[in-house]
């Protein structure tokens, strides 16, 4: 069930041509923009969203993000080797948000 700022908003966009979140990020100011929208719903994965974010925000001030993460389900088996697979998956998406900062704040 989606919250109810979501049952109402009608306007639905999916980016299927972006290759990284950079892109992802101006391609929906983009569209925005282009369609006058002043507030955005933004799903996406709960370890991605703290990026994206970021770089939505700083793209375009003048819009108001919604963040709607989705979070994984966690396995009741857990197994060590997958474990620290996603702890090395969540340490990268942490890097990667540390230089979309550093690049933000180089470029401000």
């Amino acid at each position: 069930v989606l919250p109810s700022k979501l049952q109402e908003n009608n306007r639905i966009y999916i980016d299927q041509v972006s290759e990284s979140t950079f892109e992802n990020a101006l391609v929906i100011t983009e569209w925005a923009k282009k369609n006058q929208l002043h507030s955005i719903n933004v799903i996406t994965s709960y370890y991605h969203m703290p990026r994206s974010m970021l770089l939505l925000n700083k793209f375009a001030e003048n819009i108001n993000y919604y963040a709607y993460p989705v979070k994984k389900e966690k396995s009741k088996t857990s197994k060590l080797l997958p474990d620290m697979i996603f702890a090395l998956f969540l340490t990268q998406e942490y890097i990667k948000y540390l230089l979309s900062y550093i690049v933000i704040m180089l470029y401000s």
